[in-house]
């Protein structure tokens, strides 16, 4: 998404889609433009495209990322705590 100077203000992608769930990744907002609509406006517009695709769409935030997270439910995603690794506990070598 581009203002209208034509400086981009947003941008989402399909990356890493299966069959059977499309893959949203590389959301971001120019930080100028935070607080307008243009993230839920791309994440809207390529969801819909990975739903309609796929039958359903996924993506992974870290858990800090709270407005991130927010925005996500308000287009209808849901949170699924996930961890991709993790740091042994040196006392009990786990």
């Amino acid at each position: 998404m581009r203002d209208d100077s034509g400086a981009l203000t947003a941008c989402a992608a399909d990356a890493w889609s299966a069959p059977d769930v499309g893959f949203l990744a590389g959301v971001a907002t120019a930080e100028r433009a935070r607080g307008r609509g243009a993230g839920t406006a791309v994440c809207g517009l390529v969801l819909d495209r990975l739903v309609a695709d796929h039958g359903m769409a996924a993506l992974m935030v870290d858990g800090w990322n709270t407005a991130a997270i927010r925005l996500y439910r308000r287009l209808g995603l849901s949170w699924r705590p996930l961890a991709a690794a993790r740091v042994a506990d040196p006392v009990h070598r786990a």
